[in-house]
């Protein structure tokens, strides 16, 4: 009872009505997940309490309750309530946050063809894969794969989110180098990609460092100081509707090739030259070499006890012959003639 002896079981919160300057307080800010159909959540209600003669939302619910719109988009939204005691009025406002985590921010992969792939959820408290995994992030080898994750966030709130696999079944075929020296008066010729359809230019789009756009490319010791440059080519395979694309990277030293002693070099003798493919090496403190063709591609390389060359599958023509003598490189051309190998 109060100070005038009714009874009341269900007091509002801004007290009896003998106070002066009751405050009305609709409730604390509150969360509630984003309505998402995966998950068939029932609508959520919010209610300020019982004890009020009437109600009026700012949604138009003239209840106690309301049933939270949870198709509003994921933020927040005030609700204001105004209620009534006798001739007395209040008004008040509520946030409610509509929370909905996010569960994949990457959701379309290049699949290598014969490779995995790695789809990796966003920073949440929990994970669900259809597969069965539990961790955040998880390989997939089978192209055809679907994979769904289902993630949950501190609130409770769940999302999930489906990734989708192109298979890249023309992935670049690269022939790039290994990282090579070139004197300043050479040109190496970098060929990136190993197709050589007539339709190539309808298959991949190159993009390179240098900023050409072709298959290969001529690198001029010339037209750079000497030291060393990171060559890169990006291969776009323009068949697929996401655009997979590839890189690598060679690294090219340029040298003024001056360093190595002629003494040293007189020890080092290469016969026959011409010849119909095989080639023998007299010579000490050869520690290696390699072979390069007419488009720079490396052919050949060896390392230590080193005494011959056999080339003779390669074809008649002109080949680089690059020797590291005592810590020193210097270069030979090898001349292969046609004839019976």
């Amino acid at each position: 009872e109060d100070i005038d002896g009714e009874v009341r079981n269900n007091p509002p919160c801004i007290g009896a009505d003998e106070f002066d300057n009751p405050v009305f307080n609709a409730g604390k800010d509150t969360v509630f997940c984003y309505y998402d159909p995966y998950f068939n959540e029932e609508s959520y209600v919010y209610n300020i309490g019982y004890g009020y003669d009437s109600y009026l939302w700012s949604n138009g619910s003239d209840s106690s309750s309301i049933v939270i719109d949870t198709n509003t988009p994921a933020g927040s939204k005030y609700y204001k309530v105004t209620v009534t005691i006798g001739s007395d009025t209040y008004t008040d406002s509520v946030k409610i946050n509509y929370d909905l985590p996010v569960a994949l921010s990457q959701t379309d992969y290049c699949f290598p063809e014969g490779d995995s792939v790695t789809v990796t959820a966003e920073q949440n408290e929990s994970y669900i894969w259809d597969s069965g995994d539990t961790t955040r992030s998880v390989t997939f080898t089978d192209p055809h794969r679907v994979p769904t994750v289902t993630v949950a966030d501190l609130h409770g709130c769940k999302n999930k989110a489906t990734a989708h696999f192109e298979l890249n079944s023309n992935p670049a075929d690269f022939r790039l180098p290994s990282d090579t020296t070139i004197c300043k008066d050479q040109n190496l010729y970098i060929d990136a990609n190993g197709y050589t359809g007539s339709d190539i230019y309808n298959k991949f789009h190159f993009s390179w460092s240098t900023g050409d756009t072709t298959n290969s490319i001529s690198f001029s010791g010339t037209n750079h100081d000497v030291g060393s440059y990171d060559v890169s080519v990006s291969i776009l395979n323009k068949t697929g509707s996401l655009g997979c694309a590839s890189s690598d990277t060679v690294k090219i030293n340029v040298d003024n090739c001056t360093g190595i002693s002629d003494h040293v070099m007189n020890e080092v003798n290469i016969y026959p030259n011409p010849s119909t493919g095989k080639f023998t090496i007299d010579g000490e403190h050869i520690e290696k070499i390699a072979v390069y063709n007419a488009i720079g591609e490396l052919i050949y390389a060896k390392e230590n006890n080193i005494h011959e060359i056999d080339l003779s599958r390669q074809p008649a023509g002109i080949y680089l012959l690059r020797l590291r003598v005592n810590d020193q490189v210097t270069t030979r051309r090898l001349i292969i003639e046609s004839g019976q190998k």
